[in-house]
């Protein structure tokens, strides 16, 4: 018969093993092996939407330290922060992308003066007969269109996927709101863009590599884009988007 010191101190070293396996599986999650989330330990340095460069280590993890001053919460997760040295350079993408973000000829031609409209009535429009370059029509014009917030995403090509609806109808389309390091248009549309990212991400928190469910509201002034079929989430029938978001005034209530 054993005696009961030797028992519990097999049960503490059964916990401290399972402990340990549990912290080594937690830290082998896909995000950290691809660092596209906080570090439980101080061991790699983590970049945010904006390009950020960010230390962190998880509570309680004995790497952190009185620098330790940023609190960011990523995926349900707390993490102690240091600002790291640095930028990282966005991703940005290459498909239309002169398109995406006015830096095409044709953008000196567009209205910027904004159409008032809705999710619903942009999904009614009939898409041009050629994708990808700007043509007549809807894509010559801004439209201000008033929506729920549903769901965001930073994407690979740096661009916040930003899920909208109708208020009304509770029909979706998508939102584009290109990162400030990948726009090469004109100074006045490229600080619009950079103003409307930011106006998001102070409503609703930084984007991550996953989809987060929002709320609220927020009034939206873009320019229309129809985009290719590649399985986007929330996309309108006819592909339609706001690509780019030029404008973004939080609505009230929380995100």
């Amino acid at each position: 018969m054993r005696r009961p010191a030797v028992v519990i101190g097999v049960l503490v070293l059964g916990l401290l093993a399972a402990g340990v396996g549990l912290s080594a599986t937690n830290h082998r999650s896909p995000c950290h092996s691809s660092h596209s989330c906080p570090s439980d330990h101080h061991s790699y340095v983590w970049y945010d939407a904006a390009g950020q460069g960010w230390d962190c280590a998880k509570p309680g993890a004995p790497e952190v330290t009185s620098a330790d001053t940023q609190t960011i919460f990523y995926g349900g997760l707390r993490y102690l922060c240091h600002a790291a040295g640095g930028t990282h350079t966005a991703t940005c993408g290459t498909e239309a992308w002169a398109e995406k973000t006015l830096s095409d000829p044709g953008a000196v031609e567009v209205d910027y003066v904004p159409r008032s409209s809705s999710v619903h009535a942009l999904r009614g429009l009939r898409p041009p007969g050629r994708l990808g370059t700007r043509m007549p029509g809807a894509e010559m014009h801004a439209y201000r269109i008033h929506v729920r917030l549903v769901l965001q995403k930073l994407e690979s090509d740096s661009d916040v996927h930003l899920v909208v609806a109708d208020p009304a109808t509770g029909q979706t389309m998508i939102a584009e709101l290109p990162s400030p390091r990948c726009v090469g248009a004109a100074p006045g549309p490229a600080a619009k863009m950079r103003s409307a990212r930011a106006a998001l991400a102070a409503y609703c928190g930084a984007p991550t590599t996953r989809f987060t469910r929002l709320r609220g509201t927020a009034t939206l002034t873009g320019i229309a884009f129809f985009d290719f079929e590649h399985g986007q989430r929330g996309h309108a029938p006819n592909l339609v988007e706001l690509h780019p978001v030029l404008a973004l005034s939080p609505g009230r209530g929380r995100c």
